[in-house]
C-alpha cells in the first residue's frame, strides 16, 4: 500500500499518470533540500532510471517520447503549485529512447510548504516555537524493498537533533533512505538563529 502511495506521488510529480496513457516507473528517486535559517532555499528531485512498463519496445519508445515532450511543457507550472517550487527547471541526463534520469529543481521560499506532499499520507507534526523548528514525519517501516528513495536536507544553521541514517557533519547534511526507515520515520530539530 505504501509503495503504491509513493509511486503515485512520483508519477504525479513526473506527470506520467496524468499526461501519458500508461504510467512510467523508475528505479530510485531522491529529494534534496538546501535550506537556510530563514527556511527558504533550493529543492532538487532526482528520478533515476525513468522507463516505460509497456510490453513492447515500440510502445515503450512511444511512451517515453511523449513523456519527453510533455514534461517540459507542464512540469514547471504544476510543481510551483504542488511543492512551492519557483523557477522550476526540468533536466534530463542519460537520455535514450527507452529510459532517462530526470531532475526537477528550483527555489523554495517556504520550506514548510514544500514538505506538504511528503506528509500527506502520514501522521506528522511540524512546530516552530521561538527560534526552534521541529519536524516529525511518521512514515513507518517501508516493507517494499524494491522501492528505493532518499530524502536529504542540508541546513545552513545549527541542527539541534535528528534521526537521519547518515549525517555529513562537514556539510551539515542529513539523509534518510527508505530501506532503513522504521516507526520513528523522519525527525529533525533546527535552530533558526543565525
Amino acid at each position: 500500500m505504501k509503495r503504491m502511495k509513493i509511486l503515485m506521488m512520483v508519477c504525479m510529480v513526473l506527470y506520467a499518470c496524468f499526461i501519458l496513457p500508461g504510467c512510467l516507473d523508475l528505479d530510485h528517486f531522491q529529494v534534496h533540500y538546501d535550506v537556510s535559517p530563514e527556511l527558504s532555499g533550493e529543492m532538487r528531485m532526482s528520478f533515476i532510471g525513468v522507463h516505460s512498463d509497456e510490453e513492447t519496445t515500440a510502445k515503450q519508445k512511444e511512451e517515453m517520447a511523449e513523456f519527453y515532450q510533455k514534461v517540459h511543457q507542464e512540469m514547471g507550472k504544476e510543481q510551483t503549485l504542488r511543492w512551492g517550487i519557483e523557477d522550476a527547471k526540468v533536466l534530463f541526463a542519460n537520455k535514450t529512447e527507452l529510459r532517462c534520469d530526470a531532475t526537477l529543481q528550483g527555489k523554495v521560499h517556504n520550506f514548510v510548504r514544500s514538505l506538504a506532499p511528503l506528509t500527506e499520507d502520514y501522521d506528522f507534526e511540524i512546530k516552530k516555537v521561538d527560534k526552534i523548528f521541529s519536524v516529525k514525519i511518521l512514515t513507518g517501516k517501508v516493507t517494499d524493498k524494491d522501492l528505493v528513495y532518499s530524502i536529504s536536507i542540508k541546513y545552513g544553521g545549527t541542527i539541534v537533533s535528528h534521526n537521519a541514517h547518515r549525517f555529513d557533519e562537514k556539510q551539515n547534511l542529513m539523509t534518510w533512505t527508505s530501506v532503513k526507515l522504521d516507526k520513528t520515520g523522519i525527525q529533525f530539530v533546527l535552530n533558526l538563529k543565525k
